[in-house]
């Protein structure tokens, strides 16, 4: 028995993908799932988190069915990607919300808190502190940057773009301190 070398994609019946989506549906609303965040005590990096898990959803249901119209190999590995992360963004979220749910306090473990963080202590600095910090965060921008250049491949490309996105949210609110806009 002779193994085929290439990979066939084959356009699968369309109503397939549709009716997964509308299976989605059928869950249960955010808020009757987690009714703290209709509280005026829910901590506001929750609800940031709901904001994300909204479009982490809506980004999943719009690329979820092109995965089955997929033609070549790099466009299903593009789309698979979209789709993926979104499931993974969507995960991270709901488990931090369940935690809070289950327990009354955060798990804090989604990337939002540091930046929560970050920002509280940006807010808390000294003028002379913030044009220090501006100087570290725009070297540190550059050497990320320079990162990854040097190296476009790494296995820690995701890493230094979360990195990067950070510090340039960081400078951003930075700037907004000081009254750069």
């Amino acid at each position: 028995m002779r193994i085929q070398s290439r990979i066939e994609f084959h356009k699968p019946n369309t109503t397939t993908a549709p009716d997964a989506v509308e299976k989605l549906r059928g869950q249960r609303k955010l808020r009757e799932e987690f009714p703290f965040l209709g509280s005026p005590s829910c901590p506001v990096e929750l609800k940031a988190l709901v904001a994300d898990r909204i479009t982490a959803y809506h980004a999943y249901r719009e690329h979820y069915p092109k995965l089955f119209l997929a033609s070549t190999p790099e466009e299903c590995r593009v789309v698979a990607g979209k789709v993926v992360e979104a499931y993974i963004e969507n995960r991270r979220v709901w488990e931090e919300l369940n935690h809070y749910k289950q327990y009354g306090r955060i798990l804090g473990h989604h990337p939002i808190f540091r930046h929560f963080s970050n920002l509280r202590k940006v807010r808390a600095m000294s003028l002379r502190d913030l044009l220090q910090r501006e100087r570290q965060v725009k070297n540190n921008i550059w050497r990320v940057q320079s990162e990854m250049k040097k190296n476009p491949d790494s296995s820690l490309t995701q890493a230094r773009i979360d990195r990067l996105r950070g510090y340039q949210a960081e400078l951003a609110e930075i700037r907004r301190q000081l009254g750069d806009d």
